[in-house]
């Protein structure tokens, strides 16, 4: 895998803000709330998270023809990299990768990746990340898009600048701004 997420991807850290630089034409962000609203109160709101989270993906992996998705957890750790929260929300997930953070070399960045999420597991990625409690990078077994929720949101990396253009076109009301 680091073969092929270096040879797609250049070498950057999976890591939203290292992904999203160098990749502007190809980079959005979604609202998973109406109104910007950063988290869900109610089962309906948690509901709309996840049916929102869900279209967009469907909506990528039709595009790329991607049945199986990747999730990589990505965590921070200092002493135990057992204990991340990431990787708790994906406990059969294989250590991939560690890389460190230049402005925080002490600190090491763990990756893990589960493939063949079930419906209930990827569920469960997408609310871990919508409450803040994982980090997480969602992806085609290609690697050709990045799909990466956040709390209050997604930023999607897609795999060419029509494919951003036309989510953008399709789920206009979730863009920050107007959701």
């Amino acid at each position: 895998m680091t073969k092929d997420w270096d040879r797609v991807w250049g070498g950057v850290p999976p890591r939203a803000w290292h992904v999203g630089r160098g990749q502007s034409d190809r980079w959005v962000r979604f609202h998973s709330l109406p109104g910007g609203k950063r988290y869900a109160d109610t089962s309906a709101e948690y509901a709309e998270i996840l049916a929102r989270h869900r279209t967009l993906l469907a909506a990528l992996q039709g595009e790329t023809g991607s049945r199986n998705l990747l999730v990589i957890a990505v965590d921070f750790a200092h002493r135990d990299l057992a204990s991340g929260r990431s990787r708790r929300a994906l406990p059969t997930a294989w250590p991939w990768r560690r890389f460190e953070e230049p402005d925080d070399p002490d600190a090491p960045v763990y990756c893990w990746v589960k493939e063949g999420l079930t419906s209930e597991e990827l569920d469960a990625v997408l609310i871990s990340a919508a409450d803040d409690v994982g980090q997480f990078v969602i992806c085609a077994e290609s690697l050709a898009w990045l799909y990466i929720p956040y709390d209050g949101g997604v930023d999607v990396v897609a795999s060419s600048r029509e494919g951003r253009l036309e989510l953008e076109s399709r789920f206009r009301a979730w863009l920050p701004g107007d959701s």
